[in-house]
């Protein structure tokens, strides 16, 4: 390089840096003023990650960037430091901002062409997924009371445990293994929960609500806006690497129905039913478990940029998630080796690539030491045995994907080039990640079985998480399909023999059969067409809840009034309308008291499910055990409890 140019170089990164910087600046500037606020600055910081140029492709593009943001913008609320009091969202989209700006004007062979990526027919899958899955949360999406927004929550139990996780954050600006003891001299609840979810949701919040917490209400509101899009981002994710396949998207006639199938399961099948019954932090560890092992199975250069950070991203996520997961990945770290002999090869070797990868290995040891430090508390016999309301996966289905997978992986392909049949050695081994599953399930099972007679919790979260992960990688054996020599012979002879107008159609009627694979999603009941998928069976629970809604909204929220920060046992003796123990979760979740203290006195009132009478005795074993404790009721229960207690 002559001094000339090497001057401008330098001249050009110089002004690049400045220009980063001072757009950095200005958007933090900004947010301080409250330009920057509303729900539009969330797509604003989408459309910005979406411009970094880190991959040609929009699939690629959306699939790096979800999982940098799912799996490691949560790690920010470990660091306990209050970013000027701007948040940690606003220094984020700065820093979004700044990086963008100063790429475009720092390299001169960055122009519009690189920063728009290209665009394919299969990209279209994706964005489709997204708007399916809007429909799909709507009702969440959209909620802007306090009682709608409960009166929504209610229906399913681990919504008030996710909500106070994402409060308390809110609140506190921190996880909460960061915090001290609470008020009453026991720990916070939950310190030994995997909290990236929840950090999640409040980054998304705060990014458009800014760092300041409203009352229990907004929070709620908020709370149920943005779970519901990381919901959604979770579809997307999964279709858009999928959709990242070379060979898939090389033959779309097999790429569109594999995005399709993909769809059907994460929005509208096993996917919707954990969201909306309130597993969305489970939902993020199973589709950066599906992405990391897309990942290792097909990546080509093993130790690039993007590879990496990927996997770090996927790893951090299932770790601060559901980090029985991890199993999964067992066995698709055996496919990421092979060939053994280009593995030493492979590794970096520019100060660059060392440099990024030795900061990607530390950030991956540190969001794994986070979660392990968290997760030393739980103790095994509790993940084994553990008890909990979760929807059942229908068996039929775990099998028939199962077995799809099988056949996909199974077909040969005639004659293949070396690196051909090297690469479908290495996508059929990427299977092992679920055979690793599907042995720590028939072990649990065994265990669950021997000691209780069923299989519980654990177990059916597991099999769920194997049929999201089972369809992905049956994405994978497609493509394998679609990348053999056969594949190529078959659809030269098609190409000949019919028009394109008819393999259009087979491609459209593949996708729809794909798309509505876990069933019927539209809750057409009344026109004789009932919903059989979960998110159509959920949307109709909800519809029916907000036509007719209960009193247990109204009769929380009357009862949380004004009483942030003051411990309570709300004690109803409606279990028609609520649990008692869930409505003293909600209780707690919406008044920042949900402490090892009270959770542990909360089981002395599952005898109110039995009625009123019960109401005496319950009031009667709590004091006994903290004399000093508060009860409230509903209006028509109040005269029951001023006589327990002497009133």
């Amino acid at each position: 390089m002559s001094g000339g140019r090497r001057r401008g170089l330098i001249i050009r990164s110089a002004l690049g840096l400045a220009v980063g910087v001072l757009a950095a600046a200005v958007t933090l500037a900004a947010r301080r003023a409250g330009w920057l606020e509303g729900t539009w600055v969330n797509a604003l910081f989408f459309a910005v990650l979406l411009a970094l140029p880190t991959a040609r492709s929009l699939a690629r593009r959306i699939t790096l960037a979800l999982a940098l943001l799912l799996g490691l913008v949560p790690m920010l609320w470990w660091i306990p430091f209050g970013f000027w009091g701007l948040g940690r969202s606003a220094v984020l989209l700065a820093l979004a901002i700044g990086l963008l700006a100063g790429l475009v004007i720092g390299n001169r062979r960055l122009g519009v062409r690189q920063i728009v990526p290209e665009l394919a027919l299969l990209d279209l899958a994706p964005l489709g997924a997204g708007v399916l899955g809007v429909v799909v949360q709507w009702q969440l999406l959209t909620v802007r009371t306090f009682d709608k927004a409960l009166s929504l929550a209610v229906l399913h139990w681990d919504h008030a445990s996710h909500f106070n996780m994402f409060s308390m954050i809110r609140t506190h600006g921190v996880v909460i293994p960061l915090l001290g003891n609470a008020p009453d001299g026991s720990a916070w609840s939950f310190r030994d929960y995997p909290q990236g979810f929840h950090a999640l949701v409040a980054a998304l919040a705060e990014m458009a609500r800014t760092p300041a917490v409203g009352d229990a209400g907004a929070e709620l509101v908020s709370y149920a806006n943005y779970s519901s899009l990381v919901a959604v981002l979770t579809g997307v994710l999964a279709v858009s690497a999928v959709c990242s396949l070379p060979a898939l998207r090389r033959r779309p006639l097999l790429g569109f129905p594999a995005a399709a199938l993909v769809t059907s399961g994460w929005v509208f099948g096993p996917g919707a039913s954990a969201s909306l019954n309130g597993f969305t932090n489970f939902l993020v560890a199973a589709v950066l478990t599906a992405v990391a092992v897309l990942v290792l199975a097909t990546a080509q250069d093993r130790f690039s940029f993007g590879t990496v950070w990927l996997l770090t991203a996927c790893v951090v996520g299932i770790a601060n998630n559901w980090a029985l997961m991890g199993v999964f990945l067992a066995g698709a770290a055996i496919s990421f080796v092979l060939p053994w002999r280009r593995l030493i090869v492979d590794l970096p070797r520019t100060p660059w690539s060392i440099t990024s990868f030795a900061l990607a290995v530390a950030v991956m040891l540190a969001g794994v030491m986070a979660a392990g430090s968290q997760l030393i508390r739980v103790k095994a016999e509790d993940v084994v045995f553990g008890i909990g309301g979760v929807p059942i996966p229908d068996f039929g289905t775990v099998i028939a994907v199962l077995f799809a997978c099988v056949v996909a992986f199974a077909v040969p392909l005639g004659a293949m080039s070396r690196e051909q049949l090297q690469t479908s050695r290495r996508l059929v081994l990427a299977g092992l990640s679920l055979a690793a599953a599907i042995v720590l399930i028939l072990a649990m099972s065994a265990a669950q079985l021997l000691k209780g007679g069923t299989v519980s919790y654990y177990t059916h979260k597991l099999v769920i998480a194997l049929v999201l992960v089972a369809v992905v990688v049956l994405a994978l054996g497609l493509a394998r399909i679609a990348d053999g020599r056969t594949d190529v012979a078959v659809a030269e002879v098609a190409r000949r023999r019919h028009p394109k107008g008819s393999w259009a159609v087979v491609t459209a009627a593949g996708s729809l059969v794909g798309l509505f694979a876990f069933g019927f999603p539209f809750p057409f009941k009344t026109a004789g067409l009932p919903a059989t998928a979960s998110a159509g069976v959920e949307l109709q629970a909800q519809l029916k809840e907000n036509a007719q809604p209960r009193t247990v909204a109204r009769n929380l929220i009357d009862a949380t009034a004004g009483r942030t920060g003051q411990p309570a046992f709300y004690l109803t003796t409606r279990p028609d309308q609520i649990d008692a123990v869930l409505a003293k979760q909600w209780y707690d979740a919406l008044t920042s008291t949900y402490t090892e203290h009270g959770w542990k006195l909360s089981l002395f009132m599952f005898p109110l499910s039995g009625g009123p009478a019960n109401l005496p005795s319950v009031v009667a074993d709590i004091r006994a055990q903290d004399p000093s404790s508060v009860f409230i009721t509903d209006p028509a229960d109040k005269p029951l409890l001023d006589r327990a207690l002497g009133l």
